[in-house]
């Protein structure tokens, strides 16, 4: 839970922590079968990035409906889209996992205009049609 702008963690039952990702209009797919230390990450890491937006009418603001899922993503530890986000279910969860996979959608409901601003401002660049040629070679 936010409170003034800070985390204050409190042990929260499945359907408090349910109740919680609603308000911020998260719905977290099969909850039942997380596991609870899990589930608390990811409250304390969702509660952490609500935070950093200013609260939870910014978060719902700049992320809107979000639905977060355990399931197959390959070798990711997680996938963002707009609206939803996918973890490995067969990987541990982390709060870094976490935190990256939000940012990637709060950078796709916002056409992308932060990881475009990030590569002009140190210079990198992002090729397309070389990112998908990656995919099919080994090791990359």
């Amino acid at each position: 839970m936010v409170v003034g702008g800070t985390y204050e963690y409190t042990d929260l039952n499945m359907e408090d922590l349910s109740s919680q990702f609603s308000k911020l209009q998260i719905h977290v797919e099969e909850i039942q079968s997380w596991p609870k230390a899990e589930l608390d990450l990811l409250h304390r890491s969702v509660s952490l990035f609500t935070s950093m937006l200013g609260g939870s009418d910014s978060f719902v603001h700049h992320l809107g409906e979000l639905n977060i899922q355990r399931t197959d993503t390959g070798a990711s530890l997680g996938l963002a889209y707009r609206g939803r986000i996918k973890f490995n279910a067969a990987s541990r969860l982390s709060a870094w996992t976490v935190m990256h996979e939000l940012a990637h959608t709060w950078d796709a409901k916002n056409n992308w205009a932060f990881s475009t601003a990030l590569v002009k401002n140190t210079g990198g660049f992002i090729n397309k049609k070389l990112s998908i040629l990656k995919r099919f070679i080994p090791g990359q």
